[in-house]
């Protein structure tokens, strides 16, 4: 009887395992494929939002498939300190806000830069809300 209840506790325990292995797998190809949605994503937006053409869509796929490609790496490297990253994102991001510009209109310009400043208006909103709740 107790060699049965030893038994059914490994066997409970082994899927236990299998499992949550299983799990976080999955979570690595979400986080992967987050980055491919996100940059999908961000494509589509501007796409509507600043009415690009076919070309710069091409174009901004291709930046944003890159950053995407390079964040992701980046999060993975296990060589650099949190400092590192920070400021290797930073310079990422500022790549990509340049070759976004570079490809698009004056008109859109100004557009892109209302959208920006609206954008970081809100982020100060969102974190002047979590301090006040604090």
């Amino acid at each position: 009887m107790r060699k049965n209840s030893i038994l059914k506790s490994f066997l409970i325990l082994g899927i236990g395992m299998i499992t949550s292995v299983g799990a976080v797998a999955q979570n690595g190809q979400q986080g992967q494929m987050n980055q491919q949605e996100r940059a999908e994503r961000q494509t589509e937006q501007l796409k509507k939002r600043l009415a690009l053409t076919d070309e710069q869509v091409v174009k901004l796929e291709e930046i944003n498939k890159n950053t995407a490609e390079t964040l992701m790496s980046l999060r993975n490297d296990q060589s650099l300190d949190r400092q590192s990253k920070m400021d290797r994102v930073k310079t990422i991001r500022d790549e990509r806000e340049a070759a976004i510009v570079a490809l698009l209109t004056d008109e859109q310009k100004q557009q892109y830069e209302v959208m920006q400043q609206n954008r970081q208006e809100k982020q100060v909103q969102r974190k002047g809300g979590r301090r006040g709740s604090k």
